[in-house]
């Protein structure tokens, strides 16, 4: 295998600064403070679906259910993202 340049390590490692920052700042808005404050709550009500993956896949090990559950909410925002702009554009008539 060929070793890689050095201005593509560089490159790469900018990627990954580029990629990991903003990762690191949604879970600090948004999942942490969820976590401090209720640890899911009784039964679990309060926990949100990107919690519930979480679990499935890194606490459980249940890899294909982690799955499953991201590949809905993936569905789950595009269908939000397709329908939002006809029903503005309906509003708006």
């Amino acid at each position: 295998m060929a070793d890689v340049p050095a201005h593509h390590a560089a490159h790469a490692a900018a990627l990954a600064v580029a990629v990991a920052d903003p990762v690191r700042d949604w879970i600090a808005t948004r999942i942490r403070p969820v976590l401090i404050l209720t640890k899911g709550g009784p039964d679990n009500s309060t926990i949100t679906v990107v919690q519930l993956i979480y679990r499935e896949a890194f606490q459980r090990q249940n890899l294909g259910t982690a799955a499953a559950l991201s590949i809905i909410v993936l569905i789950v925002l595009l269908l939000i993202n397709v329908l939002q702009p006809r029903f503005l554009l309906r509003r708006k008539d």
